[in-house]
């Protein structure tokens, strides 16, 4: 029964779209060059193969090293005038490896 009713749906299907009588005659080449631009499951895999590939050459660059510097209290009036009092900071943190990461 579900035979009949996919081929029926299948038929009616094609008389409502005007499927053409002749088919086009294509090689095998063009043919598998059709399916293959055609194909969403396979331009996606291409796309996680491309997300893989791309994560991995993230994963080999080092990350860099940060520089900060911090001023405090360098703005004033008086005896807390411009550089007078002020605060400054700097720190440096080298990348941290799987090597040094303890």
């Amino acid at each position: 029964m579900l035979k009949y009713s996919r081929a029926a749906l299948l038929a009616g299907a094609l008389l409502v779209t005007g499927a053409p009588t002749l088919a086009q005659t294509v090689s095998l080449d063009e043919a598998v060059a059709k399916s293959l631009e055609a194909a969403p499951l396979l331009r996606a895999d291409e796309a996680a193969i491309a997300a893989a590939r791309a994560g991995k050459a993230q994963a080999d660059v080092r990350p860099n090293p940060s520089v900060t510097v911090e001023a405090e209290n360098f703005v004033g009036t008086g005896p807390y005038s411009i550089l007078r009092q002020a605060e400054v900071t700097a720190t440096y943190r080298p990348p941290r490896t799987m090597a040094n990461s303890g």
